[in-house]
């Protein structure tokens, strides 16, 4: 996907797509405050577990 959508698109980015979709609910993690680095960085330290 690299190639037809750019940088942005790697396994390891994907994978993280994946598991923010997977931990967040939708609409809970729409807060302007936290950047996609502050929601890697918890998914990473486990603070949040919905819908496992």
């Amino acid at each position: 996907m690299t190639k037809d959508f750019g940088k942005g698109f790697t396994v390891a980015n994907l994978k993280n797509m994946r598991q923010f979709y997977l931990t967040f609910p939708n609409g809970y993690a729409l807060r302007s405050e936290l950047s996609w680095t502050h929601y890697r960085s918890l998914m990473r330290v486990g603070v949040f577990r919905f819908g496992s």
